[in-house]
């Protein structure tokens, strides 16, 4: 199971070798700190996916998450991370979230493209197109996902024509593909 709280960012699973333990992983020790404070022995695990953990009794933790629910006093999740970790947390919370916005929905008006009926080039709904850094592209009038491929709360996203036309510059591709794109298409007249 994942969590994300105010706290910190966890990963648990049961134990392989007994069923009454939980381990707590984290990639932030702070974060183990935060929520076990001195109650539970914290180990190093710099080659795993989770460079620490802590192995924690099921009922212990059951309470620790009745702690946590108790101790809820805000209004909005991602601002109350702000405010308690940072920005640069909160935006990395605020890009799960966008990613995950559209679970149980259809990704646009037209099954993936959210670009108006008028839009010079639309968005096909099975582009699966990422840039050079591996990241999703993402239909330039997608606000949600374009805020997420920006790396910013959409809380506090504007999208602006000019972000819009940088999106549709990355989804045509490099410099040299739109050349050869080009070359392709003059030698096929």
């Amino acid at each position: 199971m994942w969590l994300m709280t105010t706290q910190g960012f966890y990963s648990v699973v049961q134990d392989r070798s007994d069923e009454r333990i939980l381990i707590v992983r984290a990639r932030v020790r702070a974060d183990l700190e935060q929520l076990l404070g001195n109650r539970f022995a914290i180990e190093d695990t710099p080659n795993a996916d989770y460079a620490f953990r802590a192995p924690v009794p099921r009922a212990a933790f059951k309470a620790l998450m009745a702690a946590c629910v108790g101790d809820i006093s805000y209004d909005n999740f991602k601002n109350a991370v702000a405010d308690r970790q940072g920005q640069v947390r909160a935006s990395k919370y605020a890009g799960v979230w966008a990613h995950l916005a559209d679970l149980g929905t259809t990704a646009g008006p037209s099954g993936g493209c959210y670009c108006p009926e008028d839009a010079p080039k639309r968005c096909s709904p099975s582009d699966q197109e990422k840039d050079s850094r591996d990241r999703q592209l993402c239909c330039p009038y997608d606000e949600r996902a374009m805020a997420a491929y920006y790396r910013f709360p959409f809380s506090q996203w504007k999208g602006t024509s000019g972000r819009r036309a940088a999106m549709r510059k990355r989804r045509l591709g490099t410099l040299e593909e739109i050349a050869q794109r080009a070359a392709t298409t003059r030698h096929d007249r």
